[in-house]
């Protein structure tokens, strides 16, 4: 079912409480209900069904196309020419501010772009984009036959309109193939070549429907429905200015106030731009801006440098353009969807420059146990931490608590005026303080929607999104959470908050419940909110009679549960991930059903396997390190869906049989176990951890060396503590697993050495072993 994307829809019982008649379909939409129009007499095993099917065809927004520049084939000679006789230092001797210098930067490269790069004007075509033009000449030209016949039922146009038809049929399977070719050439250096195919086959250009609804408003224009976006989203924002609860002091930290580039700077952070990227608010590319970099430097240097020295971000590089993508839900409810901010090049160009000396300055004062945005930081750090606690405990026969906490639009909730102040005390002043305030301050953003603008409205909390300074400033803003968790262990990942802490009597239930008013208070303080609908309880136990316990967030309870997601992995009270594994293992084959079904005329193997491990493997594979199973049999299971896809290449491949053994067609097409290649990802995670490339104390300071106390005469073996448990919880924990797997493989590998190989060379010995 999972391969070819259906589910069963049908939840009506019989009178044994059964479900006997199953109703498959891809369609989510599709209800089924018990029916009360009786028209035959009932069998009680199978009761009547009324399934209601929703219109097959769905309508969606029509794109406003409008002419546009094509900086692709632009004439860069001429540009570059052109350029370098502008003496910028006169254009900008005559501003008074940075704003001002900013308008005239733009008029020129305004007037640059309207004399030498062309204008495009797309037209939309009934045909898909790997018809020539010779082939919708003939279908056109078969067409008109066809009408011809049809109205005066000559048998000379009957003629002609059969052999244009079959002449057509053979003309549209050659392109067909010649465009798989082309995708199929092209698909490593250019992935977009192969998700334009598939757009193509899907037969549409948007997923946005033509009618939309925001509470009781509706809208059917491309124009009135941006319009409701626009209002959906600027309603998150809050205009709340909180003062400074206490004075900032810097004492002991490190001051940073002053800001300055070099044009060589500038020069190499454009060479790292990115061309396939698409514009922002202001029109310009990045292909434009990389193409031009060695005369752009000198200008974008005394505008960068200027815009610091004043303490002032440009009003123009304020704006961002507002893209909505669905969620999960209803796609004609506007609340399901999710706002994506795309700025303009040259303010994130300035961002990427300005962002490595904020964080390195910041980083020291970050709390450790903070997961996201950070270097040698991860997912995979924060669960293991997390992981390895638990098992511990669970290993002592003891309960964990832990609440997960939801922040409600979290990034756009930070007031600005409480982030500056948290900003000022974490040592940033002078004019760097004064641009910060200007960097926040007054941001317009608009939503395009398929060519559609909105009005612009204004951004009066919140980071902006997108950009390189939103991440770092969202982290001080958040950071000093941890003041008001005074009892309990804690862990971030971004917004992503929870807090746990082993509970033996009921003492320990009121030390988490007053952590949570703490919480509670630094919420009402900071202007954050938690979403109590969407926070939860969960124990983490094996013990048979739990210690029960509640807790209450904002006078509202928080819902229990068995089961949760933290960071992409479901966690569940036992820590046996079978649930987990189940959603991973549907996941997986559903996209390997898409591949499957996508790939028809793929001839390489080798891009079927890059579809494979990109689409597919990945999610199998994800977090393999906190969640790796313990048996035969979960294992197993998520190896069944590699074996249908070697067997389903082995069909599609000369050189082998399908019906070959598993290990010869890994071996045939050069592949690994996903069994062996968990292995892999496990000693790999080991080594960084060990050699610094992922910073987390916490954890390397639980990994234990057997020291002799005198030299032995013999080499010493299991050199990694292996950690005693009285349960499985232990025994396979990620940190106890990865030092028994090294253990056993120092052994029986030569020149194997953790603490020599880099990580490279690492892969590469574990990967001759596995495939030998």
């Amino acid at each position: 079912m999972a391969l070819n994307n259906i589910t069963q829809r049908n939840p009506v019982p019989n009178e044994d409480g059964r479900v006997l008649d199953l109703v498959l379909t891809n369609c989510t939409t599709l209800e089924v209900s018990n029916s009360s129009n009786i028209i035959s007499k009932i069998d009680r095993k199978h009761p009547p069904l009324l399934i209601t099917v929703p219109e097959l065809i769905p309508h969606f927004l029509k794109p406003a196309r409008s002419p546009r520049h094509n900086f692709f084939k632009a004439n860069y000679d001429l540009i570059l020419a052109h350029l370098k006789e502008i003496n910028w230092s006169k254009q900008f001797d005559k501003c008074q501010n940075v704003n001002e210098m900013t308008a005239v930067f733009y008029c020129i490269l305004n007037d640059t772009v309207e004399r030498y790069v062309p204008i495009s004007r797309p037209k939309r075509s009934g045909f898909p984009s790997w018809f020539s033009k010779s082939l919708i000449k003939i279908i056109l030209e078969k067409e008109s036959k066809r009408k011809k016949f049809m109205k005066y039922k000559n048998p000379r146009d009957r003629l002609e309109y059969e052999l244009l038809r079959e002449r057509s049929k053979k003309i549209i399977d050659a392109c067909l193939q010649n465009y798989k070719k082309r995708v199929e050439d092209n698909i490593i250096r250019n992935p977009k070549c192969f998700w334009n195919f598939i757009k193509d086959r899907r037969g549409g250009e948007t997923t946005i429907p033509a009618e939309m609804t925001l509470d009781d408003q509706t809208a059917n224009t491309g124009t009135k429905i941006a319009e409701l976006f626009a209002k959906h989203f600027s309603s998150v924002f809050s205009n709340i200015i909180l003062p400074d609860s206490l004075e900032s002091t810097v004492h002991g930290l490190p001051y940073l106030s002053k800001i300055k580039f070099g044009e060589q700077e500038i020069k190499r952070a454009i060479k790292k731009l990115d061309i396939f990227k698409g514009a922002g608010p202001d029109e310009i590319p990045p292909i434009f801006v990389k193409r031009c970099g060695p005369t752009l430097a000198l200008p974008l240097s005394i505008l960068f440098n200027r815009s610091l020295h004043d303490g002032v971000f440009p009003e123009l590089w304020k704006k961002a353009k507002i893209v909505p993508v669905y969620k999960k839900g209803d796609n004609k409810d506007i609340k399901n969807y999710r706002p994506i901010s795309i700025l303009s090049c040259i303010p994130k160009l300035f961002e990427s420059l300005v962002c490595p000396i904020v964080t390195r300055h910041l980083e020291s004062q970050i709390s450790e146990y903070q997961h996201g945005f950070r270097k040698g930081r991860s997912v995979q750090t924060n669960l293991v931490s997390f992981m390895s606690y638990l098992s511990k405990e669970i290993d002592r026969r003891q309960q964990v608590d832990s609440i997960y906490m939801d922040f409600s639009s979290a990034f756009d909730k930070v007031c600005h005026s409480r982030l500056i102040h948290k900003l000022r005390g974490s040592g940033v002043g002078g004019t760097l303080l004064e641009w910060f305030k200007s960097y926040l301050a007054k941001r317009l953003q608009f939503v395009v929607l398929n060519g559609h603008i909105s009005h612009e409205y204004v951004a009066c909390s919140g980071v902006p999104q997108g950009s390189h300074l939103g991440p770092v400033l969202f982290s001080v803003f958040i950071n000093d959470i941890s003041s008001s968790v005074n009892h309990c262990k804690y862990s971030l990942f971004a917004d992503d908050f929870k807090i746990f802490k082993t509970v033996s009597s009921n003492n320990d239930v009121e030390l988490i419940q007053a952590d949570l008013d703490g919480i509670n208070m630094w919420c009402e303080l900071n202007g954050m909110i938690i979403n109590t609908n969407k926070s939860y309880h969960i124990k983490y136990t094996k013990k048979k009679v739990q210690l029960q316990s509640s807790y209450k967030l904002q006078s509202d309870t928080l819902q229990e549960v068995k089961e949760i997601r933290d960071l992409g992995v479901i966690m569940d009270t036992q820590l046996k991930f079978k649930v987990h594994m189940d959603t991973i293992v549907k996941q997986a084959a559903r996209m390997l059903g898409f591949l499957k079904r996508n790939t028809k005329g793929f001839v390489s193997p080798q891009t079927k396997i890059m579809l494979y491990n990109s689409l597919v493997r990945s999610k199998l594979e994800f977090a393999s390190v906190v969640w790796s199973p313990q048996y035969t049999a979960p294992s197993q299971r998520l190896e069944r869906l590699q074996r249908s896809f070697t067997r389903y290449l082995a069909y599609h491949t000369s050189g082998i049989s399908h019906k070959a053994t598993y290990d010869l067609r890994l071996k045939h097409f050069k592949m690994i176990s996903l069994h062996n290649r968990r292995i892999i990802l496990d000693l790999t995670f080991l080594k960084k951890l060990i050699s610094g490339q992922i910073a987390c104390s916490e954890l390397l300071d639980k990994i234990n060396f057997k020291v002799p106390y005198r030299y032995p005469r013999n080499p010493i073996t299991n050199i990694l503590v292996e950690p005693i448990g009285r349960t499985n919880a232990l025994k396979h924990s990620s940190l106890s697993r990865m030092c028994s797997e090294y253990n056993r493989f120092s052994a029986s590998i030569k020149d194997f050495d953790i603490f020599h190989d880099s990580s490279t060379s690492l892969k590469k010995k574990l990967t001759a072993h596995f495939c030998s």
